[in-house]
């Protein structure tokens, strides 16, 4: 990609209520699949690269609608990866190499994906600031990472953009007396996920009252508490491929959760945000 034409950011204005918030809002974005491809007639739904933009886009919409009627949060946290990238080689397979069915070649889907982190961003940063996190999963652990130094590079000029280290598998961030963290969840199990919090990070641990751990990995929302960490499982915007449809993983409710945070109570409030139909794009 030539730096040199790439396009402006666009100018996002959003109309905010008075007062803020005092919350962070966790975007709970994870397992998007872009670059995924499904047939209506093989796998029950129709999937390609310009629905399932769409779906995102009109989904964070939505999401920052919500969030606005609790007041202006202090800052989003918006993951990198988390399989949000379907595949993450030039042959079109996970990082391990299991065969994919994909909409276009790798190198398109990443730069459009990218391209689609951008327009979120802008959506977000034009009502707060927002903490990009690495969250590389089974299928984009590269890419993921590649991500986050093209966006680093690409709002490196925008104090609104912070962004963490590209390499980090695990991430963890204290919100005032929450400590969040952040796994994509394919490689251990919850528990194990949850005892390495403290050994990992034993300041913010003791700093903290309330400590999360946000996965995704399963396309489920759900919850289980160890030792004191509760573990989050996010839902998935993505529809079904054949893999899925074969092993008749389908029928979970597609959503993108956004968790608010607040400084001194934790996680206040969950707001599962549903995609509205979209019926733009290639049918």
């Amino acid at each position: 990609v030539d730096s040199g034409n790439m396009p402006a950011l666009p100018s996002v204005n959003v109309e905010l209520p008075p007062n803020p918030s005092g919350l962070t809002v966790l975007v709970g974005l994870t397992d998007l699949h872009f670059g995924a491809a499904g047939w209506k007639d093989e796998v029950g739904t129709e999937n390609n690269r310009e629905l399932c933009r769409a779906r995102a886009l009109a989904t964070v919409d939505r999401l920052i609608a919500m969030v606005l009627a609790f007041g202006v949060p202090v800052r989003w946290i918006l993951p990198v990866g988390s399989d949000n990238f379907h595949s993450d080689t030039d042959l079109g397979t996970t990082t391990k190499g299991t065969p994919l069915d994909l909409d276009g070649s790798f190198a398109r889907s990443f730069i459009e994906g990218c391209s689609l982190y951008e327009e979120m961003i802008c959506r977000l940063i034009a009502v707060a600031p927002v903490w990009l996190r690495a969250m590389p999963g089974n299928h984009d652990r590269i890419a993921a990472m590649m991500a986050t130094h093209w966006l680093e590079a690409r709002f490196h000029s925008d104090d609104r953009v912070e962004v963490g280290h590209p390499a980090h598998q695990r991430s963890y961030d204290l919100i005032g007396r929450t400590l969040v963290g952040l796994n994509h969840g394919d490689t251990a199990k919850d528990e194990k996920l949850a005892s390495v919090m403290p050994v990992e990070e034993p300041e913010l641990w003791g700093k903290s009252r309330h400590r999360l751990l946000f996965t995704g990995h399963l396309h489920t929302d759900k919850a289980n508490e160890y030792a004191g960490v509760r573990v989050i499982h996010m839902p998935s915007l993505a529809t079904s491929d054949r893999w899925h449809w074969r092993q008749l993983y389908v029928g979970n409710t597609k959503a993108c959760s956004a968790y608010l945070i607040d400084d001194n109570d934790g996680l206040v409030a969950t707001l599962p945000i549903q995609p509205p139909e979209v019926t733009h794009g290639r049918a």
